[in-house]
């Protein structure tokens, strides 16, 4: 025998209620997203949509490399500050012909976008995603001190560089990620 269900408002409210506090549940048992994002639990919803759109799941050793390769999660600046600018404008007049890319700030929501696309460029998973790109929070695009150079790459030079206080951080290749000649950092 069938039974009906009439779906009074109340019924479908305590319905709407029960499964949003069940994804929240689900949300939140992810122990390892809890432990490393702790301090900034708006990140959180990110991960979640890099697991979802990969099919994979992060790991401990995701973020322990990450954070032994990048220094931890970073603040947003909101923008690229006024003295990496200035610094760059004072390079640019010494390397001729050297300009840095739109996505040289970036936002935790653009960083997850770059993260992907790097993800699908190195077999669609997380680890191959970090193989080019830093997780959400933790780039240095988030500091308004990073640029990455679109063009001029080959005339950077370190000692160049130095004089207006920027620095190449990661000049070669590691077993965790590529190298980025073309991503320049202001020391201060």
């Amino acid at each position: 025998m069938k039974r009906i269900i009439r779906l009074t408002e109340s019924n479908l409210v305590m319905i709407i209620k029960k499964i949003i506090s069940e994804e929240f549940i689900e949300s939140t048992k992810n122990s390892i997203l809890n432990k490393y994002l702790k301090s900034k639990p708006e990140l959180i919803p990110l991960y979640q949509e890099i697991e979802r759109v990969l099919g994979d799941k992060f790991t401990e050793k995701h973020f322990t490399d990450e954070i032994k390769y990048s220094g931890g999660l970073k603040e947003l600046s909101g923008g690229i500050l006024s003295s990496t600018i200035e610094n760059f404008n004072n390079l640019k007049k010494e390397v001729s012909g050297i300009s840095y890319g739109k996505k040289s700030y970036r936002s935790y929501e653009l960083q997850k976008d770059v993260f992907l696309d790097s993800a699908y460029d190195h077999g669609g998973t997380i680890s191959g995603g970090l193989y080019q790109a830093a997780l959400p929070g933790f780039s240095q695009h988030h500091t308004g001190k990073a640029l990455d150079i679109s063009s001029g790459v080959s005339r950077l030079k370190s000692n160049i560089l130095q004089k207006h206080n920027f620095i190449l951080p990661y000049p070669t290749e590691t077993s965790f990620r590529m190298a980025e000649p073309w991503h320049i950092y202001l020391k201060s």
